[in-house]
């Protein structure tokens, strides 16, 4: 039997009690699954109905391929005979092969089950399930869990009263608590409650209830208890004896067809203040039905908005510097590291300070990598402690609003902690802060108070605050390892490794430390089974991150996942499986947490690679306007319009970027100019981009290969093999053999190609690959790589290439199938093989910057393949492709090989065809583009220059040149 987990979050399960995975990770199919199992009444559902509610954007014949290809999908994941069909129209599921929580919490609210339907009542419906492109199943959801939430509040009610009449009071009072917490604006049975502890005798916890209600009241609604409640209340404090009896009410009669309908009846019986003894009250018609009006409008908030948007919707209260009009909300802090004799104690106490201030939905610390950017631009040393002058000196230079400073004093074996927050450009204090540690294991604790206070008085509501896990859960409990994390936060991702590692062997649950070491290597693109290792320890810690942490964790870990997990009887993910998913992660959180600017970025990268480029554009437009100190968010949408190929728009957003860095990071824009330029094929204005990028960054490892690339699509390849050589020696002194090899294939590949010096290249490459150990993984270089052994004539090499990519899960990406096993194809003599990888391997998903593959080296491969077929048009057309389709990402590493070979090819092909004045024109655009070469390349192009006159000779004689 399957079996449905719908309240919190989803989760299903196979007969043998196995989780379905591969069904969980594609949201609309899950939420499929989850309304026929779950939707009333149960019965089967027509087709249209269901593309109505799921694919409601297309027309009938995509729908229904859509719809016929998530059944199918279905089909091979569940249990045989789970999903059910009658004729061609009408599709569900058999609800006794599927057994869920709602459909048991519903069967034990009908039999007045109360404690039953209480355990099964786990969290809202389908919590952070989020469906792309289907609102009406989102409003389906919302209805769902209204009703079902509104039915746990009664069943908590219910259960209160059975355990008063048990002479359970403390256990009824906890019950009765949840009842609130699920729906806190129900006046009547709260009211109830208080008037049955009152007749029960234990009148203290009856005004102990009162006070807890009108808190929640309060800062849930920012309202008062009705007059009703407040004179029921008064009456219990003044100790009235004479409470009228009152009649348990029945319990409610079974639904029909399983649906759960509330009535008065099901409510607990509120009380009487005339009973309690407080005087008769009149409430006019008008009145009592403005008061529901309004209590209904706040419910809807309640139930349609959920916990996020009331919690989005705090502006602080009394007291706060929201209020006062001194903060907003999302403002940055600049947090100093705290004075301290032992300046490491100060290092790892301002990191946990830090992470207590990022779990809040109000303000936002300033990241240790901003305040290392800041520093550089101030000729700082970023490895040295930020005292409490120089994080303001970084607020008032980047504009951050406040600043947080303070002290760690030795007091006995404790200390004694103090802090300001402080508007930087006045100097005014704001708030002052004090907490004590009677020892060292008490630090985080103490931190954590301190941090909680400092985020009220800025304005968030302290019963948020106090949903927090504890400080030590979410960071770790070793100051020492604490400290590493920190240091490595303020390095380059090379020197970071290390110091990462030996936080991790100090405490081996540190989420956040191993989060950041797959970072730290992926900056490299290299030891990719690390990189998979390290996502897998962040996940299962995940925890002990805060939420949005903790959702790129498990982003991380979808990735690994997917891409290195399968079984070997499942065939491997493309692009478009793997980032489906991840769309849904972002839009989930970002449908959570509308004013949360953090993950925009990363959700329009994936809404770039799912192909919806015009989408990413909108959220980064969002993201920049949200959150204009975003660099990230400046520089993805000026590469998403590069893309596009839309230089004005891009030169547009360079100047917007530029206005807000105000002369701060040029390097930012230095390398923003250099793509703009390379795209253009401006090799000298690129050459002048780059040289200004040194000269604001100093010693940059991967600025030589930038210069060698730039040098070489010109022939300048002696000046190019220095700056290559320059870059491989600056990765080999790491120590990790895998690091040189992407550096020393692009080298290969421009002597192969560019050069034609197939030898020399083939050395090179494998002396650089037979160094590796037996288990190393290049992940997607093995792509490059497998492309150039196979252009050399070389099978041996690309077939090892293939194998080691199919081993991570990577063996179907287009890169893999329709790249690299093309270009294998050609080296055996096979074609038309290869044009048919190409064509097959083609999706939607890889238009995306960091699959590892520009999509123009595809057009390379099939113009080879052309040739070799005997068809020179289709072969031009797939060349002259190459210099037409905007690139997807960076373009001078293709470039620098393949520009002036692929020119030269065309020039041939055109000849060859007797299109003198074509061949002419591309004879020169290749001379022209190496008119700059190197001596021993000047007859190549003397020889180019004429072949053109020839050709132009001839034409203007009338007769084809031969």
């Amino acid at each position: 039997m399957l079996t449905l987990k719908a309240f919190g979050a989803i989760d299903v399960r196979d007969a043998a009690g196995q989780p379905l995975g591969t069904l969980l990770a594609q949201p609309k199919r899950a939420a499929l699954l989850a309304y026929l199992a779950l939707s009333r009444p149960y019965a089967l559902h027509r087709r249209d109905s269901l593309l109505a509610m799921f694919w409601p954007e297309l027309d009938q014949p995509h729908g229904r391929a859509a719809l016929s290809q998530a059944l199918s999908f279905l089909r091979r994941e569940l249990d045989d005979g789970v999903l059910t069909t009658r004729g061609v129209e009408e599709v569900g599921v058999d609800p006794t092969l599927v057994r869920s929580d709602v459909g048991a919490f519903e069967d034990a609210f009908a039999g007045g089950d109360w404690s039953r339907a209480l355990d099964l009542y786990q969290g809202d419906l389908l919590e952070g399930l989020y469906v792309t492109g289907s609102a009406p199943f989102i409003d389906w959801v919302d209805r769902e869990r209204e009703k079902l939430r509104e039915a746990a509040a009664v069943a908590a009610w219910k259960r209160a009263h059975e355990l008063l009449t048990m002479a359970e009071p403390t256990e009824a009072e906890r019950v009765a608590q949840r009842a609130l917490h699920l729906v806190p604006t129900d006046e009547s049975p709260a009211r109830g409650f208080i008037e049955a502890l009152a007749r029960a005798g234990d009148r203290a916890a009856a005004v102990r209830f009162y006070e807890r209600f009108a808190r929640i009241l309060a800062q849930e609604l920012g309202v008062e208890p009705a007059p009703e409640t407040v004179a029921v209340a008064e009456a219990v404090r003044g100790g009235a004896e004479s409470v009228k009896a009152k009649a348990v009410a029945p319990a409610p009669r079974p639904p029909e067809n399983g649906e759960i309908e509330l009535s008065a009846a099901d409510l607990p019986p509120a009380a009487d203040p005339e009973a309690l003894g407080a005087p008769p009250r009149e409430v006019s018609g008008v009145r009592g039905w403005m008061r529901w009006l309004v209590a209904t409008a706040f419910l809807a908030i309640l139930v349609f908005g959920g916990y996020s948007l009331v919690r989005a919707s705090w502006t602080g209260g009394p007291g706060t510097l929201i209020r006062e009009g001194l903060a907003a909300k999302y403002d940055q802090v600049v947090v100093a590291d705290l004075t301290a004799s032992d300046p490491n104690l100060g290092l790892a106490a301002a990191e946990w300070l830090r992470t207590k201030l990022d779990e809040s939905d109000i303000v936002r610390p300033v990241s240790p990598t901003a305040v290392s950017d800041a520093l550089r631009r101030m000729n700082r040393d970023p490895s040295l402690p930020v005292d409490a002058a120089t994080a303001r000196e970084i607020a008032i230079r980047d504009g951050y609003p406040l600043v947080v400073a303070g002290e760690i004093e030795g007091a006995g074996k404790g200390y004694l902690l103090t802090a300001r927050l402080e508007a930087p450009q006045s100097g005014e204090v704001l708030g002052r802060f004090r907490a004590s540690a009677a020892t060292g294991d008490e630090l985080a604790a103490a931190l954590e108070r301190m941090g909680g206070e400092i985020r009220a008085r800025i304005g968030e509501a302290v019963r948020y605050v106090r949903r927090d896990p504890p400080l030590q859960q979410v960071t770790t409990s070793s100051l020492e390892a604490l400290r590493l994390y920190t240091e490595a936060s303020r390095t380059s991702p090379l020197d970071a490794v290390p110091l990462l590692e030996r936080s991790i062997a100090l405490d081996t649950t540190f989420a956040m430390a191993y989060s950041a070491l797959g970072d730290a290597l992926n900056t490299y693109i290299t030891q990719w089974d690390r990189q998979a290792e390290y996502a897998r320890k962040a996940y299962r810690y995940r925890d002990r991150l805060p939420e949005y942490q903790r959702l790129l964790a498990e982003g991380d870990y979808v990735f690994q996942r997917l891409v290195g997990g399968q079984d070997p009887g499942v065939p491997a993910p493309t692009e478009c499986d793997i980032d489906e998913p991840m769309l849904h992660l972002y839009e989930a959180y970002v449908a959570r947490h509308p004013e949360d600017p953090r993950p925009l970025q990363n959700y329009g990268v994936y809404q770039e690679r799912t192909g919806h480029p015009e989408r990413a554009i909108a959220t980064y437009r969002r993201l920049v306007a949200m959150d204009p100190s975003n660099n990230g968010g400046f520089h993805a949408l000026y590469a998403a319009q590069l893309r596009l190929g839309r230089f004005e728009e891009a030169r547009k957003t360079e100047k917007q970027w530029a206005e807000h860095l105000a002369g701060a990071d040029p390097w930012r824009l230095h390398l923003a100019d250099l793509e703009l330029r390379a795209r253009q094929a401006d090799y000298d204005g690129a050459d002048s981009a780059v040289t200004l990028y040194q000269a604001a960054v100093g010693d940059d490892p991967d600025a030589p290969p930038m210069e060698g690339d730039l040098d070489a699509v010109r022939g300048r390849m002696r000046e190019a093999f220095r700056h290559y050589d320059a870059g491989v020696r600056r990765m080999e002194e790491t120590g990790n053999p895998e690091l040189p090899v992407p550096r020393v294939a692009q080298r290969a590949r421009v002597r192969l190609v560019a050069l034609g010096d197939t030898a020399g290249a083939m050395s090179d490459l494998s002396a650089a690959l037979d160094r590796l150990p037996a288990d190393a993984n290049l992940s997607g270089g093995w792509i490059g790589v497998g492309v150039l052994y196979a252009l050399a004539g070389d099978t041996a090499r690309p077939r090892q290439a293939l194998e080691a990519l199919r081993r991570t899960g990577r063996g179907n990406w287009s890169g893999t199938r329709g790249v690299l096993g093309a270009a294998l194809a050609l080296a055996r003599g096979d074609p038309q093989g290869s044009l048919d990888l190409l064509a097959e391997s083609e999706t939607p998903c890889t238009f995306s910057p960091s699959l590892g593959v520009d999509h123009r080296q595809r057009r390379i491969l099939a113009g080879r393949a052309y040739e070799a077929l005997g068809l020179p048009d289709s072969a031009i057309a797939e060349y002259e492709a190459y210099f037409t389709e905007p690139p997807i990402s960076y373009p001078v590493p293709l470039d620098a090989a393949f520009r002036f070979d692929t020119f030269e090819r065309l020039g041939r092909l055109y000849e060859a065809r007797g299109d003198s004045s074509r061949a002419a024109m591309y004879y020169v655009r290749a001379a022209d583009l190496w008119k700059e070469a190197d001596p021993e390349l000047q007859g190549r192009v003397r020889d180019l220059r004429a072949r053109a006159a020839a050709l132009a000779g001839a034409t203007a004689r009338g007769k084809p040149s031969r």
